[in-house]
């Protein structure tokens, strides 16, 4: 019976020594201080032409809750004179070009609004392409092509026409 209660006694020393050292370990990791959060907006400058949007990538790390507050030159959501955007990124351009043509758009982590990262927007003319206007010379050419004619390649003069 003594050799069953030294053998129980060292089983529950055993034990409790072992939970000591779980309660130590945890209470270490409970000391350690959480990373800081950090916001990461991926591209730094982008050009936008006027009245067409542009959608940011950005990073929130270390937050529970990984979402910005964005500003157009520091307005919230941003404005019709310089462009809004949303809360997910989306930047919608100006109908016409701002002066000067370059916005700050800027993302602030909402887990930790002294959090923050920049881009800069240049924003341009909308690219119109126009057909080209015909010259004289493919006015002439294109009337003659629509008549029968003979054209001699070695002549400068306009062709006679042919019945």
């Amino acid at each position: 019976m003594r050799w069953l209660s030294l053998l129980l006694f060292a089983a529950v020393s055993l034990t409790q020594a072992g939970c000591g050292n779980g309660n130590r370990e945890a209470s270490v990791e409970a000391d350690q201080p959480n990373p800081p959060v950090s916001v990461n907006i991926i591209e730094s400058s982008v050009t936008v032409e006027v009245a067409t949007t542009f959608q940011f990538h950005f990073d929130v790390s270390n937050a529970t809750y990984p979402t910005c507050a964005w500003t157009v030159n520091e307005v919230a959501g941003g404005n019709s004179a310089f462009g809004t955007i949303t809360d997910e990124g989306l930047y919608t351009a100006p109908a016409t070009i701002p002066t000067p043509n370059k916005v700050t758009v800027r993302a602030t982590a909402t887990a930790d609004t002294s959090k923050s990262d920049t881009a800069i927007i240049t924003i341009k003319p909308k690219l119109t392409i126009l057909p080209a206007t015909p010259t004289a010379r493919t006015r002439v050419a294109n009337r003659l092509s629509s008549r029968r004619t003979k054209i001699n390649p070695k002549s400068t003069d306009l062709p006679k026409q042919t019945q």
